[in-house]
């Protein structure tokens, strides 16, 4: 948008012959990417920097105990924000030329209903109640 008011102020004349249909293009899917950047990649890069603390924070704990309760926490954390990231950075940080229209439906169903009600599940596994109830049920 930008370099558009800046050809149309300091260029008027030349605007038709700079801004080509296939420019203006060019310049919203670089729009598109560099904003889908920074509204994906910055939530990412804090919640990846927060577990790394965890981790360093998990590995100064004595006592094993501790440790595997840290990073059990940290472990089912990452779980969901996995399945939460990857489908989001595989829909909207893909090659035009790898569109489908199946992936992006299987995408959105991951992002919009597997990650929300797998977030529970994966949290109960943490108590030893469920995890033996789940065993149970498998063995059947």
């Amino acid at each position: 948008m930008s370099y558009d008011r800046a050809v149309a102020v300091c260029w008027p004349l030349h605007y038709t012959a700079v801004m080509t249909p296939r420019r203006s293009v060019a310049l919203v899917e670089t729009a598109i990417f560099s904003e889908g950047l920074e509204v994906v990649l910055t939530p990412l890069l804090l919640v990846s920097l927060s577990n790394a603390h965890i981790l360093l924070a998990g590995l100064r704990v004595r006592s094993a105990g501790g440790r595997r309760r840290a990073f059990s926490t940290c472990g089912a954390h990452l779980v969901v924000v996995s399945l939460f990231f990857g489908s989001v950075l595989s829909v909207y940080f893909r090659p035009s030329s790898a569109y489908s229209v199946h992936y992006d439906h299987l995408a959105t169903v991951v992002y919009a209903v597997v990650t929300p009600n797998l977030n529970p599940f994966i949290y109960s596994l943490r108590n030893k109640e469920v995890r033996g109830a789940l065993r149970r049920g498998l063995r059947c």
